[in-house]
């Protein structure tokens, strides 16, 4: 994780190969788009204090991820299975069984948290305007 203002930066132990970070102000966690983590892509979920808290399979190749603040909910594009959209598809089982299909989809994520923290979320009482979000891939704008 890098903080790109400070420039202060922390190695996750138990993740490697992410391509997009998000944090979500709304649950004060990171998210992880780690297509090239060991064993398989996932969704690595930091809390933040730079802790890994668990890491979630995902398509083959599932490398972005994003986050709604106000509703707490983490969104993760699934691949189709190699055999529908060839080259780039999904080779394991992992992402049919989130979208229930052979079709891809946005894998909908949602973190509940308690009365205490609703109430005090910046994003809740101020807009969508308290994101925060980059990439590892050099896209440098954020946005894919």
């Amino acid at each position: 994780m890098i903080n790109a203002v400070t420039k202060n930066y922390a190695n996750i132990g138990g993740i490697t190969g992410s391509d997009e970070v998000w944090f979500n102000v709304g649950d004060n966690r990171y998210y992880t788009g780690s297509s090239r983590a060991i064993g398989g892509a996932v969704l690595g979920v930091i809390d933040g204090t730079s802790v890994l808290i668990e890491t979630v399979p995902q398509s083959t190749g599932s490398h972005s991820v994003a986050a709604d603040c106000k509703h707490n909910t983490i969104f993760v594009p699934q691949v189709a299975p190699l055999a529908v959209v060839g080259t780039g598809g999904d080779t394991t089982i992992v992402g049919a069984g989130i979208c229930g299909s052979s079709n891809g989809c946005v894998a909908v994520y949602v973190h509940d948290v308690d009365q205490q923290d609703s109430e005090d979320n910046l994003c809740r009482n101020g807009g969508n305007d308290n994101e925060q979000h980059g990439h590892n891939s050099g896209h440098g704008n954020g946005q894919e």
